[in-house]
């Protein structure tokens, strides 16, 4: 009897794999579809409110934490370790910085302590993302340095470009972003740089466009620089590390870009204030 069940235990490994693989495999479909059933109640949105719709419970400390958005903070060590690296390549507090995409203001908060009053300007898609940065924030350190806070959009771009930012920094944005909307990102960041700044880019690349989560994307590493090349742009450090996204696994590199204009003119602008009529604080 011994024998028998020894016999079968191979079979039973075997086909519990199948299964496993086989309900992961609809979960994903499930989930990467998500996007799609989302557009048929919502005909003519963008992906952006969708993704919004995916995170609204986080932004109320709801659902436990998130690597990247709400209130609970857990991301401290990546805030900080992205502000000493602008540190060591010249950032100095009277420097304007531009946030595209400062989502909560997890890593924001970093930046707002350490720049001068009226410097650090944060872009986000959803007004409701920012009050929870506000809320993370505090009133206190908001009276005191004054960051500008806005919604994207053209208005807000040309007057965040004529602030002439040292910095743009943008971490993980385009890894929420589909295909689709990658060129309205770049054109956005080229005239952001158009004073002379340099950004600071987060991002996940692989050798070909793939999702990886409900709102996750890996980019095509060949796309991405020739779009920076199409718009006069270089990349002038890089710092990667290889990861398998969760759940799916899949696997790409995490990449941390210095770009710059390729006329090599750049550096740090004290900048204007931002315009305030567009937020409040």
């Amino acid at each position: 009897m011994n024998l028998r069940n020894s016999a079968f235990h191979p079979l039973k490994r075997m086909f519990r794999g199948i299964r496993n693989r086989w309900s992961a495999y609809r979960n994903r479909k499930a989930d990467f579809g998500a996007y799609r059933r989302w557009l048929k109640h919502h005909p003519g949105s963008k992906f952006k409110q969708f993704y919004v719709d995916t995170i609204k419970g986080y932004l109320v400390g709801e659902g436990g934490p998130h690597s990247t958005l709400g209130p609970h903070p857990i991301w401290q060590k990546q805030g900080g370790e992205i502000l000493q690296q602008l540190i060591e390549l010249g950032l100095r507090p009277g420097d304007v910085v531009v946030d595209y995409g400062c989502g909560t203001l997890r890593e924001g908060i970093h930046l707002i302590r350490f720049l001068e009053a009226d410097r650090y300007i944060g872009l986000d898609i959803d007004e409701r993302v920012l009050d929870a940065g506000r809320r993370l924030v505090g009133q206190d350190l908001l009276v005191e340095k004054k960051p500008c806070l806005a919604v994207i959009n053209p208005e807000i771009i040309a007057q965040a470009a004529a602030a002439r930012p040292a910095w743009i920094v943008s971490s993980y944005v385009l890894s929420q972003m589909p295909p689709e909307d990658l060129d309205e990102y770049f054109d956005n960041l080229v005239k952001l740089m158009g004073g002379g700044g340099k950004a600071a880019l987060q991002l996940r690349l692989a050798w070909r466009t793939m999702q990886y989560s409900r709102t996750g994307w890996y980019h095509n590493r060949r796309q991405v620089a020739r779009r920076l090349a199409k718009r006069g742009l270089e990349v002038l450090q890089t710092k990667t590390r290889q990861l398998t996204s969760k759940p799916y696994k899949v696997r790409g590199v995490d990449v941390r870009l210095i770009v710059g204009r390729k006329s090599g003119v750049g550096g740090r602008r004290p900048g204007q204030q931002c315009h305030r009529d567009q937020t409040r604080v």
